[in-house]
Order: C-alpha cells, then sequence, then structure tokens
C-alpha cells in the first residue's frame, strides 16, 4: 500500500472492472491528449527549432505528465494518499537503483559489444547526427522516466491499490532449497499498461503496433513497480527508470554514431 486510506471490505467484481476501466481511459486519453498537442504545438516549435526527434517525444511525455498531475489532483479529493511523493525505504531504493543500473548496463554492452564485432563500425562524420544524437541522450535521461513512472506507477498503481488487492505467487524448491516470488495485482497489472504504452495505440484511427520492446517495457514495469511497492515511493522508479533510459541512449549512441 502507498500511504492510502481505503475501505477493507470485499470489493465486487462491478467496482474492480469500473476502477480498470477509469485508469486505462485515463491513460489512453493522455495518449490522445498528448497527439493533439504534437498537431498543434509542433509546427510553432519547429520554426525555432528543427530536431523533430526530439520535439515530438517531448511534447508527447509532457502532455502526458500533465494529465497524471491533473488525475492525480482529482484523485486526491477521494483518496488520501501521498501518490510515493515521499522519501520512504532509502536503502531499498537505493539498492534497487545500483543493482537495475549495474546489470541493465552490462546488458546493453554485450548486446551491442557483439554486434559492434561482428559487424564492425557504422559510426558517420555527419555533425548534425552527431549533435542529435547527444540531445537525445539528454532527453531520455530527463524527461520519459519522469513521465511515464508519475502516470503508471504514481496514478495507476495507487488506484489499483485500491481494489486489486492480493498478489500473484509462485513457489518451488531446488535440491534443498525453497523459493518463492510475490507480485501483486497492482504492480502485475500496472506494467500491463505500461506495456501497452509503447505500442503507440490511437484511438482514432485505431491502430497499434507490437514489436519486441512491449515485452522489455513490460518487464522493465515489473521492475519499477516491485521498487514502488517496497520502497513507498516514486522517486527510486524514477531514477531506474531514467538511468536505464540514459544508459540505453548513450550505447546506442556509442556504437552506432560515435564509434
Amino acid at each position: 500500500m502507498i500511504n492510502s486510506e481505503i475501505n477493507n471490505n470485499p470489493i465486487s467484481i462491478k467496482k474492480k472492472v469500473l476502477v480498470l476501466l477509469i485508469v486505462i481511459g485515463v491513460v489512453l486519453l493522455s495518449l490522445e491528449v498528448a497527439g493533439i498537442c504534437d498537431e498543434f504545438i509542433r509546427p510553432t516549435i519547429e520554426k525555432f527549432y528543427s530536431n523533430n526527434l526530439i520535439i515530438m517525444p517531448i511534447i508527447h511525455h509532457l502532455a502526458i505528465l500533465i494529465v497524471a498531475i491533473v488525475a492525480i489532483l482529482i484523485t486526491k479529493r477521494y483518496i488520501k494518499s501521498n501518490f510515493g511523493f515521499t522519501i520512504g525505504n532509502k536503502k531499498i531504493g537505493i539498492k534497487h537503483c545500483v543493482i537495475t543500473s549495474i546489470i541493465f548496463l552490462f546488458f546493453m554492452l554485450i548486446i551491442y559489444g557483439l554486434g559492434f564485432i561482428i559487424r564492425g563500425s557504422i559510426s558517420t562524420n555527419n555533425q548534425l547526427i552527431k549533435k542529435q544524437a547527444i540531445e537525445n541522450i539528454i532527453y531520455m535521461a530527463i524527461i520519459p522516466g519522469i513521465t511515464e513512472e508519475i502516470m503508471c506507477r504514481s496514478f495507476v498503481m495507487t488506484i489499483l491499490y485500491t481494489t486489486f488487492k492480493g498478489e500473484f505467487k509462485y513457489e518451488g524448491k531446488y535440491k534443498d532449497i525453497t523459493y518463492s516470488y510475490k507480485l501483486s495485482y497492482a504492480v502485475v497489472i500496472s506494467s500491463i499498461i505500461f506495456a501497452l504504452m509503447h505500442t503507440g495505440i490511437v484511438l482514432y484511427p485505431f491502430s497499434i503496433h507490437f514489436s519486441a520492446q512491449i515485452v522489455i517495457a513490460f518487464i522493465c514495469g515489473l521492475i519499477f513497480g516491485y521498487t514502488f511497492e517496497k520502497t513507498k515511493s516514486i522517486y527510486y522508479p524514477i531514477i531506474m527508470h531514467c538511468a536505464i533510459d540514459f544508459i540505453s541512449a548513450l550505447i546506442v549512441s556509442i556504437f552506432t554514431v560515435f564509434l
């Protein structure tokens, strides 16, 4: 529980469905608002700044962030919760941030390092491309992590906690060692929603694009959600998310643009 006061009485299926639809509706609304903002704001910004690879995602994420903040402010009238805006458990939070960042760094180095060895250098001397790569690294290190975590963890998970109680459990035994894994329904459902946000879903005209990114997003969602649950703070998932995006953008740029 992320410091929310809720009714502990049994919750009906109808209410669970309603809450889930509200959460999904807010997420879809944020994506639609992002699309509308991009359509009307981007042409004006392009008159002063031409890097469309940065303009579109910045507008996209800032629109989602605004919708998430508005949704949280409205929800606070009905749910007494800090939505994770607290320091929480620093020991667990710092541990998760460090371990996750190191593991992801080694993963990216292995994947792109092997690719570099196999195919050789594909770097460019185009200064514009290099400038855009640097701008993308800075953007990835700051904006997506803040926006998506406030939406999918601070808002979505807090709302889900009020309705979807319980957890998925897995227990096993290897030789004389017994082990078990537990993930709350809120973590899993929010991770599914987080993954669907990365499919480029558009309501009108309806379109959706599936790729390997959805699997990666789902796994990352489980990690971020688990950390949010254990630390009771949104700050550590944000740091983890920003670190992973920064490492990803940095390694990709090094091996495809600069080397």
